[in-house]
């Protein structure tokens, strides 16, 4: 059904009275199921307000036939205790479901199906929140001037739409029962003298609730907001000689009565201001009452009315701005109804019969409560179980999933993880529900430096891994401990840091001088890429508030080596904190969501150690695709061969230096690209990657790409890129020189060339592996060292890209002479991306040197860390003892060369049943 054919079922705009209307941009930007258009037989008043796009053929909207009650709900107020300035208050998710859905879901469960949503500010997003319910119609409240003056609003609008209708009017931030609902409709109908039926519970359930006072025979009296009450306390306090021109003594009243401190800033000027303090006794139903008689019933205000519409239209008229705050109070029009006579109060002991939140950390409880209510309804395939029963279960884990058909490496992994519960369960008892989350260290036998410029990887998770225990807190805080003393423990609130810098853009909030002043503070500690993960999905999902985590790491993948131990940590925290809020994210937007998390550390590359950690399949070699990110094939890896992680023992430390020169090399790639795009503007709009700089994607023959090479310089000069791209470049330009110090002179040609090769030998590599060819595959991984390598024989060396050698490969594809030709391919060339060491380099060549070895090459970002030895099988062990001698014992070194075993990638264990 399209909004043309919506009945006054659907979702409607409507507009409240001169100066109030719906701003164009509310209009505009409204969800699908709500026209912006007025319907042709609104009343003038109404009509004449809405924006002026409004189109006058909009479909007629007639008045309800039925006398069924009507919502009005209160979603215009800025929330301002929650101190959060991008969502709106009844948009926060409660266990994934805006508050304000929460609602409305209630009320239709309870007997309601038509709603009065009154929003104001923000009233895009709580419109966007609703987008697709039924039986919605919004009315616009300008100015905030209090809950009578919305309810007033949302009546406008009800005297149309549902004529003589009770009205059930509910603030958007409540989680209600429908029982209470249906109470309170039960309760109105069985008596005609009432006018109103509220809703109110104990002190203990709502401490921060408006009070009720109430008569010796249980008639309600009256409602009196809690500033009101402390306003009221100032007056005895001043008959008893309290000077209200104190300020010291007038705030620590304030602060007794338990106010916001906001409440009381606000009370504070209004009195300094020469607002008069009310009388010692106030008048409730006739009766005169003192703060403390006042308080005797022990029950407060659940903020759920429902109204007689006239009596409602009645009593709004005789509401002023005679109070605290200075606002139009909806209970004052409760009150005259007390003093009629004509009020009922439904009291309720349920806990769960209505809940409100109006700070962050309420709203933490709040979710936590749920949390813990729903967690029965959990699957008992689910990975959330006490650490107790966990422990006693971890004998039926099948491990095959995630280790394949490894019995040894399935024995070791379990004593792993029942020493990581045994610790769990002396820290906080066998009681404490966990997830056990793994992540895997990983290997890239073809694609390096390029999946962030569109380019393909080849990977394999391995038999290392972080895991870690985590289970939810009742706040938001993280606490991180780790089996290893040599990790101390760390902890950070995830609305504290948030909060360091307000905004919703990942990038704008990491590149802060308040988040970077954190970062540099606590440069190479572990708990930064548990942070990088958390916030990053914080951030991702504003309106849903994590939970806090209790967690404890154990991990074997080694640092600083090339198997990316730190992007391990990043996925391993973030896979306990989407099981443990239950978040919906999908594997491409995980990937994603990681990758740019672990920017939080400094380092601009892409996705692709996320992508290996979290899609590679047990026993294979994995095909994955970036921009758009795809899980390509993936074949088994071969028996017939091994691969060898072989540890230089050289940590390639995430250094101020190293996280330069890695920034650099992805800006040659940006800066060439932009180049490219500039001078060749043909090709400018099939340009969107790198990794489009390739011959069949253009459409040209394969010297084509060295000729636009040739007009790429060698060198460049930041001023240069400057003087080269024309001015509207220049932002992004600043922003990418922003992340590593100014080398002077950069390489650009020989980068760009490295990319674009190894893009090609990443799509070559697994028709490779699928055709079993692994000579050539061996070959390729030693070609592809060649790119990155920065010394031959102990001498300084990289792979030339000037004018000479570029024109050589030219004249080669052009000679016809078969072997010239296929020497001249791009995947046959090394580039110079130049990111390894005089050392790496040195054991490459060493482990070529040896009888079955096929290649090698760097592993991982480079500067240090693990090589890829790819071998027959026969020759593992002797090139194992060979390395033993001939490098770790002849260097005073530990032995760190191992054949390594392809693992499923990152996950939650499922408790076994």
């Amino acid at each position: 059904m399209n909004s043309s054919e919506k009945t006054s079922q659907s979702a409607n705009t409507s507009a409240e009275t001169a100066p109030a209307s719906i701003p164009a941009s509310a209009a505009a930007s409204a969800p699908a199921s709500v026209p912006a258009s007025a319907p042709a037989n609104l009343p003038a008043s109404v009509a004449a307000n809405l924006p002026a796009s409004a189109a006058a053929n909009a479909p007629a909207i007639t008045p309800a036939n039925t006398r069924e009650p009507v919502a009005i709900v209160l979603a215009a107020g800025r929330g301002s205790r929650m101190g959060a300035r991008h969502t709106h208050k009844v948009c926060y998710e409660i266990v994934g479901v805006p508050a304000i859905r929460r609602l409305t879901a209630a009320l239709r469960e309870g007997g309601i199906h038509r709603f009065i949503v009154v929003v104001g500010h923000q009233a895009e997003q709580v419109m966007h929140c609703l987008d697709g319910e039924e039986g919605i119609t919004y009315a616009f409240q300008a100015q905030a001037r209090g809950t009578a003056d919305a309810a007033r609003i949302g009546l406008r609008v009800a005297q149309y739409f549902a004529p003589g209708s009770d009205l059930l009017i509910a603030n958007g931030d409540k989680l209600l029962h429908p029982r209470l609902v249906q109470e309170l409709l039960t309760t109105k109908a069985q008596d005609p003298d009432a006018k109103v039926v509220f809703a109110v519970q104990s002190e203990a359930t709502n401490p921060d609730g408006a009070r009720i006072a109430v008569s010796k025979d249980g008639r309600p009296l009256g409602i009196v907001e809690r500033s009101d009450l402390a306003l009221q306390r100032l007056a005895v306090e001043a008959r008893a000689g309290l000077d209200p021109t104190d300020e010291e003594a007038v705030r620590r009243i304030l602060a007794d009565e338990g106010l916001h401190p906001r409440k009381c800033d606000s009370i504070w000027k209004r009195l300094a201001a020469g607002f008069p303090l009310p009388p010692p006794e106030r008048e409730l139903a006739g009766e005169q009452l003192k703060p403390d008689a006042i308080r005797a019933s022990g029950l407060v205000n659940a903020a759920l009315y429902l109204f007689d519409p006239e009596a409602l239209s009645t009593t709004l008229g005789a509401t002023n701005t005679d109070n605290a705050q200075g606002e139009l109070y909806l209970p004052d029009a409760v009150n005259l109804l007390c003093t009629s006579g004509h009020a009922r109060m439904v009291t309720t002991t349920r806990p769960d019969a209505i809940r409100t939140f109006s700070t962050m950390a309420e709203l933490l409880e709040l979710q936590a409560l749920l949390l813990e209510e729903t967690s029965a309804a959990l699957p008992e395939h689910a990975g959330l179980a006490p650490a107790g029963d966990w422990l006693a279960a971890l004998r039926y884990l099948d491990l095959g999933t995630s280790y394949g058909a490894q019995p040894e490496l399935q024995t070791k992994r379990r004593a792993v993880l029942q020493r990581l519960l045994e610790a769990w369960i002396r820290d906080h008892g066998p009681e404490r529900p966990v997830v056990i989350a793994r992540a895997p260290g990983r290997i890239n036998l073809m694609g390096r430096h390029i999946e962030h410029r569109g380019g393909s990887t080849n990977v394999m998770s391995i038999d290392r891994e972080v895991l870690v225990a985590a289970s939810p807190r009742d706040d938001d805080r993280v606490v991180i401990r780790n089996l290893d003393p040599a990790f101390p423990e760390r902890d950070f609130a995830i609305l504290e840091e948030i909060a360091l810098y307000d905004t919703e853009n990942w990038v704008s909030f990491i590149e802060s001088e308040a988040i970077q002043r954190l970062v540099t503070d606590s440069r190479g500690d572990w708990v930064n890429y548990v942070r990088a993960g958390v916030l990053r999905l914080q951030l991702e999902r504003p309106q849903r508030l994590l939970q806090g985590m209790d967690m404890l790491f154990t991990g074997n993948v080694p640092m600083a080596a090339g198997l990316s131990s730190s992007s391990a940590i990043v996925v391993a925290a973030m896979e306990a904190a989407v099981a443990l809020n239950r978040l919906e994210v999908s594997v491409s937007d995980f990937i994603t969501l990681a990758g740019e998390g672990e920017w939080f550390v400094g380092s601009r590359g892409g996705s692709g150690d996320h992508a290996a950690m979290k899609a590679s399949r047990a026993g294979n070699v994995t095909h994955m695709d970036f921009f758009p990110f795809r899980v390509g094939p993936s074949y088994p890896f071969d028996e017939r061969y091994r691969m060898l992680i072989v540890d230089s023992r050289i940590q390639a430390k995430k250094s101020a230096g190293a996280r330069d020169l890695f920034n650099q090399q992805v800006a040659a790639y940006e800066f060439g690209l932009m180049l490219v795009r500039e001078r060749f503007p043909v090709y400018r709009d099939r340009l969107e990657h790198l990794r489009d700089l390739n011959a069949l994607h253009l459409g040209v023959s394969p010297e084509r790409i060295y000729e636009i090479l040739l007009e790429l310089p060698e060198y460049i000069t930041t001023t240069e890129v400057f003087e080269a791209l024309p001015p509207e470049l220049h932002p992004r330009i600043r922003q990418i020189v922003a992340t590593h110090r100014d080398p002077g002179r950069r390489q650009l040609r020989s980068v760009v060339l490295y990319g674009l090769a190894e893009c090609a030998r990443a799509d070559l590599a697994i028709e490779l592996i699928a055709a079993g060819d692994y000579p050539a595959l061996g070959r390729m991984m030693t070609l592809s060292h060649d790119g990155d390598r920065v010394a031959r024989n102990g001498v300084p060396w990289q792979a030339p890209a000037d004018d000479a050698t570029l024109l050589g490969l030219i004249a080669d594809l052009r000679s016809q002479d078969p072997v010239r030709v296929a020497a001249a391919q791009i995947d046959r060339q090394p580039g110079a991306y130049a990111c390894s060491t005089p050392e790496i380099d040195a054991l490459v060549d060493d482990c070529l040197r040896q009888p079955g070895v096929l290649g090698a090459q760097l592993s991982g970002a480079g500067l240090g860390g693990c090589i890829l030895v790819l071998v027959e099988r026969t020759a593992a062990d002797p090139l194992i003892r060979h390395l033993d001698s001939a490098y770790y014992a002849a260097n005073g070194l530990e032995p760190g060369a191992r054949v390594v075993v392809p693992t499923a990638g990152s996950g939650i264990f499922a408790y076994p049943n």
